[in-house]
């Protein structure tokens, strides 16, 4: 999952993205859109024993995420229940 955070002046970077189940790998890679255009991305990070190691009814983690340059992005990540479904792949 690519996550794109522009920065808001003085606000949290919030963002709302899908998981659609914690079996296989669940990647994760966050651009910070700054306000003058300019773009970092982070190396690309599997959270899948996070979200494994979660309750059913979800919960939340902490994750840090690294940056081209050397620094960090720590993240607090809200993950909402979720349900296992058919595995059949059709969409209803």
């Amino acid at each position: 999952t690519d996550v794109n955070l522009p920065q808001a002046r003085g606000e949290p970077y919030t963002a709302d993205i899908s998981v659609f189940g914690w079996r296989g790998a669940n990647p994760l890679r966050v651009t910070v859109i700054y306000n003058n255009g300019s773009r970092r991305t982070t190396a690309e990070q599997d959270i899948s024993s996070l979200l494994q190691a979660l309750p059913e009814e979800g919960g939340t983690v902490n994750l840090v995420l690294s940056l081209p340059d050397g620094s960090d992005i720590a993240l607090r990540v809200t993950v909402s229940n979720w349900e296992s479904g058919s595995g059949s792949g059709t969409v209803i």
